[in-house]
């Protein structure tokens, strides 16, 4: 450790906490109806932040240098300047008020304070949205915004949990212009030119979100807030539904949920109430200790790489950066017990493991059947509440495809109005929630049996191969392409590297590229091959070679080759025996190590031989009967 490095002045370790969302009890009839009141309001708040911001915007045209405000304004645009210019100057003048008194009692010869003012929105301005969506204005803007009834939607709800709205919505926008700088740049990964944020739909319900550091037992009391029910307003909660609110014991609560995952202790961050079909779900975000084995594989890698592992500012890298200077470490490590996991199709893991143990193949047959159950429920329930007008429209919209047209806006708005309606079906929600509930249950089950399988064999790193847009750019075919967007890999992958960490064990993702298409026991380089003309039903491996980066290497003949009838089967060239053929899944996941571990090749030691597993719901991963 470099003795200058401002971020650690001595050698001890940095304590290790990370956040875990808890689903809660679920809530009475009487707090459901107070979560679904507040939802509604939630959706206003935002939707009314977004009517300021729509009319601001609209009233300006854009113009060398900034925006210029148009000769002709609407009496809402000409309202909405009015009102940020009004929070602007109360919000500067507090500003020059706290400067002057800073700058009257500071020492001298110190640093004069700095005066940070929010420009106004003037016939010319540099960025109109800019100022509004400064947070603090927005923020004063809508303590004041008239709803229906003349009072402010904002009051209507705690004031953390409004502000968490504001703070949601300019994420959203925050959200857009990044992909939109991402899209301009190049476009890679995009389906199409970003959306910038617009209205939710009027019957919706929008995230009630509530900070619970500075909270007590129970949550945020409602006072005498009266808050409607309906989108009318005829109704308001009842004296009983609020009081269900604020007599909620929220840390009695989160307490049990951490008892029942095994966490024993935790800080609780928020609470998060996420409008569903029928209701709500309550989840709370918490922060626990990472309770590993101090001397594990990952607390030894954090501890040598402590003072990479976070920014000049002392916060932690994001999870991308942190990824990448693990495997920038590990490609130096060699002989570390690890284990290379290839997602696919057919088999949705191949996990092959360095310790000497056969691989073991997941087949993905009883997933898709169940899945395929699933969709064809939903699908025969979406043909029943399909009205007469929409398959007219849905047939329309698909004709003007063909010829490389579009429907008129008023067609899409009446069929993404229909759509909307059908979606929100309580028969089609319901449907949607099971076949939710069985897909986590069922990842849940896989996830935790790899974990266990690869702890039980010693292994320290877990290598899993992932490519950035491999759902959107796939070439595997129609059918082959809806079955790999079917598997929620990224998911997987997500519950791997949560459980593995609670063993001590490292996981890493790298791109794997050329790694269904090389050989490993003939230790061939990881490279580019002689081009042939990819057919449509491209092998199910070719679903990580469709995003591979551009190769400045000439190509080269391969020394092996997956079978096009057998897609099971890889033959090796200048092979016999057990290696001249061997498992096609088995030899990618062997490559994806070698993505990390450079120096890592084919020796004795190991082995391609592989069982095929299944996952039954009693047992887990069990022998699959071939």
């Amino acid at each position: 450790m470099n003795e200058s490095d401002p971020q650690h002045v001595d050698d001890k370790p940095m304590k290790a906490y990370v956040q875990r969302a808890l689903v809660l009890d679920k809530p009475g009839a009487a707090l459901n109806a107070v979560c679904l009141a507040l939802g509604l309001q939630c959706k206003n708040l935002y939707n009314t932040a977004h009517f300021a911001v729509n009319n601001v915007t609209t009233a300006y045209d854009r113009v060398d240098g900034g925006y210029r405000v148009k000769d002709d304004l609407h009496e809402h645009q000409r309202v909405a300047i009015e009102r940020v210019n009004v929070a602007i100057d109360r919000i500067n003048s507090a500003r020059r008020d706290k400067h002057e008194s800073e700058v009257a009692s500071a020492y001298p010869g110190a640093k004069t304070p700095e005066l940070k003012l929010v420009a106004r929105l003037e016939t010319f301005s540099l960025s109109p949205l800019g100022s509004l969506l400064d947070i603090t204005v927005l923020d004063n803007v809508l303590r004041a915004w008239p709803g229906m009834d003349g009072t402010a939607v904002y009051g209507r709800l705690p004031a953390a949990a409004a502000q968490q709205v504001l703070r949601r919505y300019k994420a959203a926008w925050a959200g857009y212009f990044n992909s939109l700088a991402k899209f301009v740049a190049g476009g890679a990964g995009f389906t199409g030119k970003p959306r910038s944020p617009s209205y939710l739909a009027g019957n919706s319900r929008y995230v009630l979100e509530i900070p619970l550091a500075q909270i007590g037992r129970t949550l945020i009391g409602l006072g005498d807030k009266v808050i409607p029910v309906d989108m009318a307003e005829t109704l308001a909660l009842t004296a009983e539904e609020m009081a269900a609110w604020n007599t909620y014991p929220i840390l009695e609560v989160i307490e049990r949920a951490l008892m029942r995952r095994g966490f024993g202790s935790g800080t609780p961050q928020h609470l998060r109430i996420v409008p569903t079909g029928q209701g709500v779900k309550f989840e709370a975000v918490v922060r626990v200790p990472r309770e590993f084995d101090q001397n594990s594989p990952l607390a030894m890698l954090e501890q040598e790489l402590a003072a990479q592992l976070v920014t000049a500012k002392g916060k932690a890298l994001t999870p991308a950066k942190r990824n990448d200077v693990f495997v920038c470490a590990l490609s130096e490590h060699e002989n570390m017990p690890s284990a290379g996991i290839d997602l696919g199709v057919n088999n949705m893991a191949t996990v092959a493991y360095t310790t000497g143990s056969h691989a073991h193949v997941v087949s993905s047959g009883r997933f898709e059947v169940v899945m395929g159950r699933q969709d064809a429920r939903i699908d025969r329930l979406k043909s029943v509440l399909m009205t007469p007008e929409l398959r007219a429209l849905q047939a329309k919209m698909d004709e003007a495809k063909q010829r490389g047209e579009r429907l008129s806006r008023g067609d899409q708005m009446v069929l993404r109005k229909g759509m909307k309606a059908l979606y929100a079906d309580p028969a089609y929600l319901e449907a949607q929630r099971r076949r939710a509930q069985w897909l986590n249950d069922f990842l849940h089950k896989l996830s935790n049996n790899l974990v266990r399988n690869c702890a039980t064999r010693g292994v320290q790193v877990i290598v899993i191969g992932q490519n950035k847009g491999w759902k959107n750019g796939g070439d595997m075919g129609t059918t082959q392409n809806r079955r790999f967007r079917t598997i929620p890999h990224a998911r997987l992958i997500e519950l791997i590297r949560y459980k593995a960490e609670q063993q001590g064990i490292v996981v890493v993702t790298t791109e794997e590229s050329y790694t269904s298409k090389t050989s490993f026991v003939n230790n061939e380089p990881l490279r580019k091959h002689s081009g042939k003309k990819k057919s449509k039903a491209a092998a199910e491996k070719s679903a990580s070679t469709k995003v591979e980066p551009e190769q400045t290497s000439p190509a080269h003949e391969p020394l092996g080759r997956r079978l096009k009838d057998e897609r099971n089967t890889f033959v090796n060239a200048h092979q016999t025996g057990r290696l001249a053929r061997v498992h096609a899944d088995v030899n990618a996941a062997f490559n994806i190590m070698r993505k990390v571990f450079q120096r890592m090749a084919y020796h004795a030691g190991l082995t391609l031989k592989y069982t095929v597993m299944r996952l039954s719901p009693r047992l887990g991963l069990v022998q699959a009967e071939i």
